[in-house]
This record gives C-alpha cells, sequence and structure tokens, in this order.
C-alpha cells in the first residue's frame, strides 16, 4: 500500500529546507533583517522567525504573500523544496 502523503519527519525536513530557502531569497532580495520583511509582508515577526526555522509549515496564503514580497512566483520560492 503507497502512502503519498509525508511522514512527520519528511514534513518537518520540508519545512526547513523551505525555511533556508526563505530566509536566502529574503536576504537576496536586500531584506537583511528579517524584521523589515515581515513588515513588509504584514506578518508577525515571530510567525515568519518559525517559518524561516522550519518550525512552521507555510499556507498557500502564506506562500503568495511571501513571493509577491520577493517579486518571485511560488514556483520559484519553493524551488528545491
Amino acid at each position: 500500500m503507497s502512502n503519498d502523503a509525508p511522514t512527520d519527519a519528511e514534513s518537518a525536513d520540508l519545512c526547513k529546507q523551505f525555511g533556508k530557502r526563505l530566509r536566502a531569497l529574503r536576504k537576496k532580495k536586500g531584506f537583511h533583517r528579517q524584521l523589515d520583511f515581515s513588515e513588509k509582508c504584514g506578518i508577525e515577526n515571530a510567525h515568519m522567525s518559525r517559518l524561516e526555522n522550519g518550525k512552521k509549515e507555510p499556507k498557500l496564503t502564506t506562500l503568495r504573500t511571501l513571493a509577491d514580497a520577493l517579486g518571485v512566483t511560488i514556483s520559484e520560492l519553493t524551488k528545491g523544496v
């Protein structure tokens, strides 16, 4: 029997990969302070921290907000994750 849903460990690994990607893109786009970027996105800084540290899985609406703020597509934002 095949289970296409990721396990908890796989999901946690994906969140960590996404967090690293998000942080790298944020810095590449000139947002060196997480606080400045979270304010631009309208996302609480504590929530942004959890996203970048891989402790929180982003919702689709959050992905759209982040991608728009970075000037990239959702596909580009999640590339390699």
